[in-house]
């Protein structure tokens, strides 16, 4: 990772009051956020997978009741 880019991520923590930094101390978390948001693509995979899965449980039951007949 370079340099600069690793300072810039460091100054937009401190911009968002995540992190602090003093010469004595170095840099420190200050808060950690309650909840990061995924980007919206990886968002809709999750509710692709979410779907799927109930599906897969609804396919399941129905399998069961064919099977006990």
């Amino acid at each position: 990772m370079a340099i600069e880019t690793l300072r810039r991520a460091l100054d937009e923590l401190a911009r968002e009051g995540v992190i602090g930094a003093q010469s004595t101390r170095g840099t420190y978390v200050i808060q950690v956020p309650d909840r990061i948001e995924p980007p919206a693509e990886l968002q809709q995979v999750i509710s692709e997978v979410q779907r799927l899965a109930e599906r897969l449980k609804s396919l399941e039951a129905r399998v069961r009741d064919l099977e006990s007949q």
